[in-house]
């Protein structure tokens, strides 16, 4: 992220620790967040993972104004690819169950599947962007809320940022469960 863009946290993130032995409770929520579709013991571990959804709408909910726009970062797997984790539209639906007055949209799709950044994959602004393709918004939006699990580099906000301004959206706001800490 660039010093005049607009970035809030609710969490810290330590890169590397392993939930809660890394003391601190952003990591336990983010890994929980983050359990993978094909991880061993998926069916009993996704308990854990829709706690977590419902703990990030509730940190979300009390920060986001009265019928405001959101839109996610894009997955590093397309829609349709058997590693694709639906973490995102997980956490809109339990968001919009307490926020109903929120507007949720999906401008874009990804291009194609690629090994995630907390995996070692690229976090490039450039290879971020390119991977993206315009699907369009519902209805125009002059401001988006773009929210994000962990903010590492920024890569994919900026991404993301410049995609949505070159299609009207004059302002972005990154809003993001955990910054990640070395």
């Amino acid at each position: 992220m660039e010093p005049d863009d607009e970035g809030y946290f609710v969490h810290e993130y330590v890169v590397g620790g392993d939930g809660p032995a890394s003391g601190f409770e952003g990591n336990s929520l983010v890994l929980d967040f983050k359990i993978a579709p094909d991880a061993p013991n998926y069916t009993r571990r996704r308990f854990w993972k829709e706690e977590a959804c419902r703990a990030f709408a509730l940190d979300l909910s009390e920060s986001l104004a009265p019928e405001c726009v959101l839109c996610h970062v894009p997955s590093s797997k397309r829609i349709g690819d058997k590693q694709y984790d639906p973490r995102f539209e997980m956490l809109f639906e339990c968001l919009g169950a307490c926020r109903p007055d929120l507007r949720f949209e999906r401008p874009w799709s990804t291009v194609s599947s690629s090994v995630a950044a907390h995996a070692g994959g690229p976090r490039g602004r450039r290879w971020c962007y390119e991977r993206l393709r315009w699907e369009g918004l519902r209805r125009p939006a002059a401001s988006i809320v773009l929210v994000d699990d962990v903010i590492t580099t920024g890569a994919h906000f900026k991404a993301c940022q410049r995609m949505l301004g070159e299609h009207g959206v004059a302002r972005v706001t990154g809003l993001f469960w955990a910054l990640a800490l070395d």
